[in-house]
């Protein structure tokens, strides 16, 4: 038979317990009248993790997570309960991370569960949330309107980059209340771009770029506001160049330079020679 993770129990006296095999013997201090209650309890462990795997303890440690009416404070919540019946309620937020289920694939935050004879374990499992970043730049300008392009960066909570992903850009003329719709993907650096976009120079324009929910993200969304006219332009990127090629190009240059010197320094002594020769000719 299977016995209970814990026994409690009260007793008038002091009372000692221990297991041996499958009997639970209690020991008491002799008294005119002992009277002891014993109750069998089972452990509850409520563990709480992201869609990548991650602990929300990275995140949180005062998670409120209710049992019936009893409060518990933290990222992983261990205790015991006799066999009875239950309500559980976990949190739907948690520092922008949204509940997606427990590990049984049960997809409410209240759920009822049942101790019987064993010990229960449940994972709760949250969206991890989006963070974007947007920029607008001004590449092309004439009297009454700009040409501009957006650039923006969508990584998660962990400053993971994601690629891949479809990001929904809003760009709405507040003066006139004019809107348009844009889509566009994240490259694998988790990068997009939306170019040639010609705006009005001196309205004013709000920017909004969301990605939306899924199985792992919770999704987010940035917003900017600007004039046409006052953006700035992009900056100048840099190329890339690998180590290896400018381990090569610093070689060739030091090279170069030591040959060159030594170049200079034969020229040097025959000149000399040249010069000093005709003062030992008879």
């Amino acid at each position: 038979e299977s016995k209970p993770s814990f026994v409690k129990y009260l007793a008038n006296t002091s009372c000692v317990g221990k297991w041996v095999g499958n009997v639970f013997e209690l020991c008491c201090t002799p008294s005119s009248v002992t009277e002891a209650v014993l109750e069998d309890e089972y452990q509850v462990v409520i563990k709480y993790v992201d869609t990548l795997g991650n602990s929300l303890s990275i995140v949180s440690t005062s998670i409120e997570t209710w049992i019936n009416n009893s409060k518990y404070i933290g990222h992983e919540v261990s205790t015991y309960l006799p066999p009875s019946k239950y309500i559980l309620k976990v949190p739907n937020l948690v520092n922008g991370f949204k509940f997606k289920q427990f590990n049984d694939g049960y997809t409410s935050t209240e759920r009822t569960f049942e101790i019987i004879d064993k010990d229960v374990v449940f994972m709760v499992i949250y969206k991890v949330p989006i963070e974007i970043s947007v920029d607008v730049y001004k590449v092309f300008e004439t009297d009454n309107s700009t040409i501009v392009k957006i650039e923006g960066v969508v990584k998660d909570v962990y400053n993971n980059a994601i690629g891949g992903k479809e990001v929904v850009v809003i760009i709405e003329n507040l003066d006139t209340g004019t809107i348009l719709n844009l889509t566009t993907e994240t490259d694998a650096n988790g990068y997009f771009t939306i170019s040639d976009i010609e705006l009005y120079k001196y309205n004013r324009y709000r920017v909004i770029a969301s990605v939306n929910e899924d199985n792992v993200y919770a999704g987010g969304s940035t917003s900017i506001v600007f004039k046409p006219g006052e953006l700035p332009t992009p900056p100048k990127v840099v190329p890339y160049v690998e180590t290896w090629v400018w381990y090569i190009v610093i070689t060739i240059v030091v090279t170069t330079v030591i040959a060159i010197l030594i170049a200079t320094k034969i020229r040097t002594s025959k000149k000399l020679l040249e010069i000093r020769k005709p003062k030992y000719v008879r």
